[in-house]
C-alpha cells in the first residue's frame, strides 16, 4: 500500500493522569504495541509529540526507522496540531491517522479502508469509520494529504480544536459503516483505545489471554 501512517503521541492523558504511550503492558509500552501492529503496513511512519524531551523518551522505546516530529505549535492543546504536523510531512498522498493507544488494530481493517478510498469511481478524499449511532472515528481513518492539510488549517484558524471538526471541511469524504468492517474484525477491536484505568485493565486481560475482547 502507498500509505503513510501518522501516530499521534501528544502527551499526558487527562483521564489517566500519566503518559499513556509509555505505560508498560506485558513487557512493552503501549505505543510499542500499537507500532508493532502498524509497522508492516507502511515504510513511512511518523510519530508526532509535543516536546523534544518527550521525543527522546519515545525514541528509547521505538528504535525502528520512523520519523519523529514535534507539534508545530505545542501551545495549542489539540490533536489537530499533531495531525497537521504529521500529515504535512507524509511522503504519500494517502495518510492513515491513528492514536498511540490503539494496540488492537487489525491489518484487514486498514486494508479495507484503503481499498475503498483507492477504488471508488467518485473522488474520495477521506474514508472515516462511522458507528450506527452516528459516532465517527477520525483516529482510524485514511485521508488525502492535501485536502486534509487545508481542512486542518481552516479548523485551527477558526479555533475549532475538537478532533472531529476538521472533517466537515473535507469536501468529498465517505463515512464507512463499521458494520462492513465486522467481516474482518467481528468485535471491532481495531477501535479499542485506552483512556481510563478500566481500559488498561481490559487491555492487559486481552493481551494476557491473547484472545478477543
Amino acid at each position: 500500500m502507498d500509505l503513510s501512517v501518522v501516530i499521534l503521541a501528544g502527551g499526558r492523558a487527562k483521564r489517566l493522569g500519566v503518559d499513556k504511550a509509555l505505560i508498560v503492558i506485558k513487557d512493552k509500552p503501549l505505543i510499542g504495541h500499537t507500532f508493532g501492529k502498524i509497522q508492516p503496513l507502511s515504510e513511512d511512519i511518523l510519530i508526532v509529540t509535543k516536546s523534544e524531551k518527550r521525543e527522546k523518551k519515545l525514541r528509547q522505546v521505538i528504535k525502528a526507522p520512523v520519523r519523529f516530529l514535534i507539534d508545530e505549535d505545542p501551545s495549542i492543546e489539540s490533536p489537530l496540531i499533531g495531525a497537521l504536523t504529521g500529515i504535512k510531512k507524509a511522503k504519500n498522498e494517502l495518510v492513515l491517522l491513528i492514536g498511540c493507544d490503539m494496540p488492537l488494530i487489525k491489518h484487514e481493517v486498514i486494508e479495507k479502508l484503503y481499498k475503498y478510498i483507492t477504488g471508488v469511481k467518485a473522488l474520495c478524499l477521506a474514508v472515516v469509520p462511522r458507528f450506527p449511532n452516528g459516532y465517527i472515528e477520525p483516529l482510524c481513518a485514511i485521508y488525502n494529504k492535501q485536502a486534509t492539510i487545508k481542512a486542518l488549517e481552516r479548523a485551527i484558524a477558526e479555533k475549532s480544536y475538537r478532533m472531529k471538526t476538521f472533517i466537515k471541511y473535507i469536501t468529498a469524504n465517505h463515512y464507512f459503516p463499521v458494520g462492513e468492517i465486522k467481516s474482518v474484525d467481528p468485535k471491532l477491536q481495531t477501535f479499542f483505545n485506552v483512556n481510563t484505568r478500566e481500559d488498561l485493565i481490559k487491555l492487559m486481560n486481552i493481551l494476557e489471554k491473547e484472545e478477543p475482547v
